[in-house]
């Protein structure tokens, strides 16, 4: 889609780009394209359990030292 970074390009060529204009998308447009691309989120964060969190404290090479000491 962009052959340069989005950021170095003209507000034109970006919108030209994404097909969009300066007044932004109307309520058509917008819809059709959750339709298409779905909504803009991230997913979800996998979470690590109680357990695994308690764990990760030790994960740590001064921990590992003072358990030889």
């Amino acid at each position: 889609m962009f052959l340069t970074d989005p950021h170095s390009r003209p507000a034109e060529a970006c919108l030209e780009a994404l097909d969009a204009r300066p007044e932004g998308l109307t309520d058509a447009e917008a819809a059709a394209r959750l339709a298409r691309h779905g909504p803009n989120r991230l997913p979800e964060a996998r979470t690590r359990g109680p357990i695994r969190r308690f764990l990760a404290q030790f994960n740590n090479v001064l921990i590992y030292v003072l358990l030889v000491a």
